[in-house]
């Protein structure tokens, strides 16, 4: 069974975040469970769960005001290089 094209599409933007590259096994198109994910991630470190947080925001399309995602707190609380991929998703935003 092949992964639709939106999981393959949010699995590679998780792994466009270094800090979660180290947990590819999460974002395998052809597993991946949402809710594993947001599950698993209580116990990772607060910039991988700000990251998560980004991922299920643009995974559920739900608006902003809905999601556990506040850009302020992200782009004050992570790396650059972990941030990168959500500036280039504000430059270009799509979702599922």
């Amino acid at each position: 069974m092949s992964a639709r094209p939106a999981t393959r599409r949010i699995c590679a933007l998780a792994l466009e975040f270094p800090c979660m590259r180290s947990k590819a096994a999460m974002f395998d198109p052809e597993t991946f469970d949402a809710e594993k994910l947001e599950q698993a991630s209580r116990a990772w470190s607060t910039g991988e769960r700000h990251c998560v947080a980004f991922i299920l925001a643009i995974w559920s399309g739900r608006k902003w005001e809905e999601c556990p995602f506040d850009l302020i707190e992200v782009a004050t609380g992570i790396d650059r290089t972990n941030l990168q991929p959500i500036i280039d998703w504000l430059h270009n935003p799509w979702t599922p």
